[in-house]
């Protein structure tokens, strides 16, 4: 009785550190909200936020008569870029932090 308890215990951890892991990259300032480590979350939260809104309005939310060619798109291309690298790196810090506990 005890084995099957511990086995159905470790599968149910092994599913939510899976759930956890698949809520942490998906969602904008999860892994350090999962991790408890709040400037994680505010940095993942903005950065996220900030390249989405970068790679949805990468042509600008209105045109603009003066555009000169393509440097908005690129300019919020760099922007989003920026962004992505923030968020990936506010998951990994938070997720491995998580992982050496």
């Amino acid at each position: 009785m005890r084995t099957l308890r511990v086995n159905a215990l470790r599968f149910r951890e092994r599913r939510l550190a899976r759930i956890r892991l698949i809520a942490s990259i998906l969602l904008p300032g999860a892994s350090g909200a999962l991790s408890r480590c709040p400037g994680a979350a505010f940095i993942g939260a903005l950065s996220g936020s900030i390249a989405i809104l970068a790679i949805v309005w990468r042509n600008g939310v209105t045109p603009d008569p003066l555009m000169a060619g393509v440097v908005a798109p690129v300019a919020f291309g760099l922007v989003a870029l920026v962004a992505l690298l923030c968020y990936g790196a506010s998951v990994a810090l938070p997720l491995s932090a998580r992982n050496r506990s």
